[in-house]
């Protein structure tokens, strides 16, 4: 399959959950070895780490967003301790939170690697990527400049590929090869399903010579590909995908709220109405957002019969996992001299019932919120901000836990 060659990465429908900063109870743990790349073994578990699941994570059924920064698969938690950009030679690389056994480590598997040049299979990663079943999916690009021991250059490497990491095999498999161009452009929300990839991608067409939106599928295993959605010398209607559930993908175009068999055929309309926004399922109910004034309004209804239930939940931004809806409150509050949104955080039950303050923002005195969050068992893991003079700064050295519980909060330095 040929592609445009653009640079431009089109990042539409990013679902980022961005939640503003809490406080309690603080402790700052290290965990041994950090700065280091080794093998997992007793001295490299994080110091004093407790750890109770109650299987209340993330929903497998629900389209990933790429560019969202802490993604959860299998008992692990991914994330960059840093800017993995292959400009800065920062070394920054994905790291693996083994969550149940609590040790933080790079999944690149070379003990002895820097990160910071081609021989590593992360080099050049791009921030947008999908971790499900124990692999992670991801582009790479870059321009690397080669020098001998004298600092003579004397060669340049141009390399750009759309790849699969297999952690369980330590296998990198290369579906699309750019030929040093970086040519890959789709939008950042896939979708994982039977063995297939669901992505949004611009199609060659050799007939009339241009490109054209439209929804692809790959199988993971082959790397065959196929397009859905139509002609190829038209571009597909606007569709997103939301969910996989039995043997049917569910998407809206924004009005219409419909089904489709998995080579996008037999569109079935279950309701109508506004899904412009987040939309999500937990196996047996759809949960989906309004807009009124600044607020959000959370409502939910059944597959079977489209009756939309109002949960009476207002909130700026929200998150649904198994047992719960984490959402910051919709009131305003100031950090750093600015007025955000969000200065609480609450659960409550898919019922909008048994609500539970989680906690307060800032109530410490500091200027913290949150930034990108990801909530599995009763813990917030996320990564945090501060406005000063006006200008945010990004704490991307450590990694903060809440204990939704307790308040009780832990930093961990993934540097």
């Amino acid at each position: 399959m040929k592609k445009r060659m653009t640079g431009a990465f089109l990042a539409v429908f990013c679902l980022a959950m961005l939640f503003c900063g809490c406080s309690g109870k603080e402790a700052f743990i290290e965990y041994p070895g950090q700065g280091q790349t080794r093998p997992e073994n007793e001295s490299n578990r994080i110091q004093n780490y407790t750890y109770s699941p109650v299987e209340d994570g993330v929903y497998p059924y629900n389209a990933i967003s790429g560019p969202e920064q802490l993604k959860y698969d299998n008992g692990v938690l991914y994330f960059f301790n840093g800017n993995p950009s292959p400009h800065e030679k920062s070394g920054a690389t994905l790291m693996a939170f083994d969550l149940a056994r609590g040790t933080i480590l790079p999944v690149c598997p070379d003990p002895l690697c820097s990160h910071d040049n081609p021989s590593c299979p992360f080099y050049g990663f791009d921030t947008s990527y999908y971790a499900v079943n124990g692999s992670i999916y991801y582009r790479r690009g870059y321009h690397y400049l080669v020098y001998n021991a004298e600092g003579i250059l004397v060669d340049t490497i141009d390399h750009a590929d759309l790849v699969r990491y297999d952690r369980s095999k330590e296998a990198l498999t290369v579906y699309e090869d750019y030929d040093g161009e970086w040519t890959y452009t789709a939008y950042s929300s896939q979708l994982y399903f039977d063995n297939w990839q669901y992505y949004y991608d611009y199609v060659y067409d050799p007939d009339t010579e241009k490109h054209y939106f439209h929804i692809c599928k790959r199988d993971v295993d082959s790397g065959r590909v196929a397009v859905l959605g139509g002609d190829l010398n038209e571009d597909a209607v606007y569709e997103r995908f939301l969910f996989a559930y039995g043997s049917r993908i569910y998407a809206t175009d924004g009005k219409q709220f419909f089904s489709v068999d998995s080579d996008w055929n037999d569109r079935r309309v279950l309701f109508e109405g506004d899904f412009s926004g987040k939309i999500l399922f937990d196996g047996s109910e759809v949960f989906f957002e309004r807009m009124i004034s600044d607020r959000k309004i959370l409502e939910k209804t059944r597959l079977d019969d489209g009756e939309v239930t109002n949960l009476g939940v207002e909130c700026s931004r929200w998150v649904l996992t198994d047992h719960y809806i984490y959402y910051l409150s919709a009131d305003p509050f100031f950090s750093g001299g600015l007025e955000l949104t969000g200065g609480e955080v609450y659960r409550c039950d898919h019922n909008g019932d048994h609500v539970e303050k989680v906690c307060t923002l800032n109530d410490d005195g500091s200027d913290k919120y949150l930034g990108s969050m990801c909530v599995v068992d009763n813990y917030i893991y996320c990564f945090f901000y501060e406005y000063k003079d006006g200008e945010q700064i990004s704490y991307r050295d450590r990694l903060l836990r809440i204990d939704a519980t307790t308040g009780v909060k832990m930093y961990y330095n993934i540097k």
